[in-house]
């Protein structure tokens, strides 16, 4: 659809549309594999992407494009065709172009329905026809149902609140893709193999998790899966006491998520990159430091940053990490260049939140600065200010 109509905006609503009325398809899950699209067609452009986002109304296809080989002359006179009474004669030219078009919208159709149902990532994916680069976002999870293994039915409701939880706050790690809640309980009670799942969602990590209660004990334990590999990566026990559920709850879904993007950090940290780009550096620098934080840690951390703001330099995680470890290392007195340390990080956070007013970094970063700089009262206010409903 993108191709048929080159230079022109197409709607999100046409191209769901272009699927059938009786398919439901999420507003995420389209921009997703929009997005998977575009890293697999710009793949070695220099100019821009192949699609284009228009915000607001849709997407265009950029590029170039044109037909391969020469239309043959139209013919002369009668084709000797029987066209039926009162049809109009069809020239050679008109039904080879027809013909020529067919593989086309053939393959168009196909890339559409691919899609728009959630599974043009995993099915690139499977079938190398792009090389071997994953084609799945970065921090792409789906957290399953959570299982209730305690006797009292009536805690069901709680367990569920705690799947919901936990799928907001892991939406709220930079540059995840979590599906939502509606579609991952589509699976409760159903066997399905993990590898299963990612496929059909398109995702590389499957969160499990069940809770248990014993009188006024607690526990929720979770599992991390990945989803092509089909391995454990990593497990943990929560524990808490039933008082305020509440309150439990938050505290559960707090500790659940810190441990849990820490691990993920870590994991797509050491993932091998061909072609390293800006978020690559930064995970590095953020896996780094969550390693215990020393000043051979904050210098390496520092150089990753670094690396990361010179291939983007107006990329405003670089500057509010760098602001934030720059800053960092000056209050944990690990640094010979402390003025100018200070400096620095105060002119790269003041950056960040001119550009991103919501950012939570950028703003965790203006706070480091006053902090570095012995303004401690002003430094708490700033901390305060940070969004907390802002994605870090």
């Amino acid at each position: 659809m993108l191709i048929e109509q080159a230079g022109e905006v197409v709607s999100k609503d046409e191209i769901v549309a272009a699927v059938g009325p009786a398919t439901v398809v999420e507003d995420s899950n389209l921009t997703v594999q929009i997005s998977a699209l575009q890293r697999v067609l710009d793949r070695g452009q220099a100019n821009g992407s192949c699609i284009q986002t228009v915000p607001g109304r849709g997407y265009r296809f950029a590029a170039k494009v044109s037909r391969l080989g020469a239309d043959p002359p139209p013919a002369v006179g009668g084709s000797g065709e029987d066209h039926g009474a009162g049809a109009p004669p069809v020239s050679r030219l008109a039904t080879t172009a027809r013909a020529r078009q067919r593989p086309w919208r053939q393959i168009a159709a196909v890339f559409v329905m691919l899609a728009v149902s959630g599974s043009l990532a995993p099915w690139i994916w499977d079938h190398r026809w792009f090389g071997s680069a994953d084609t799945r976002p970065r921090f792409s999870m789906v957290v399953l149902p959570f299982l209730n293994l305690g006797p009292d039915p009536g805690q069901e409701q709680f367990v569920d609140a705690i799947t919901s939880d936990v799928t907001i706050a892991l939406a709220r790690i930079g540059h995840s893709f979590v599906v939502s809640r509606n579609t991952a309980f589509i699976y409760r009670n159903k066997l399905v193999d993990t590898k299963q799942i990612g496929r059909e969602l398109g995702v590389r990590y499957v969160l499990e998790g069940d809770v248990r209660r014993s009188g006024n004990r607690v526990r929720v334990a979770a599992q991390l899966i990945d989803a092509e590999a089909y391995a454990l990566l990593w497990a943990q026990q929560f524990d808490g006491d039933v008082g305020d559920l509440l309150a439990l709850e938050d505290d559960l879904t707090r500790r659940i998520a810190i441990a849990l993007g820490i691990e993920l950090v870590d994991r797509e940290a050491a993932r091998s990159v061909r072609q390293p780009d800006a978020f690559d550096y930064i995970l590095r620098g953020a896996a780094v430091m969550n390693a215990p934080k020393t000043r051979r840690t904050y210098a390496e951390a520092i150089s990753l940053f670094d690396r990361a703001l010179a291939f983007d330099p107006p990329a405003v995680e670089a500057q509010s990490f760098l602001a934030i470890h720059l800053a960092g290392r000056v209050t944990a007195d690990v640094t010979d260049t402390a003025a100018a340390d200070v400096a620095g990080a105060e002119a790269l956070a003041g950056q960040a939140v001119a550009a991103s007013p919501r950012s939570a970094l950028a703003h965790m970063g203006q706070a480091m600065v006053l902090r570095a700089q012995g303004r401690f009262n002003e430094a708490i206010r700033a901390y305060d200010a940070v969004p907390t409903n802002a994605k870090p």
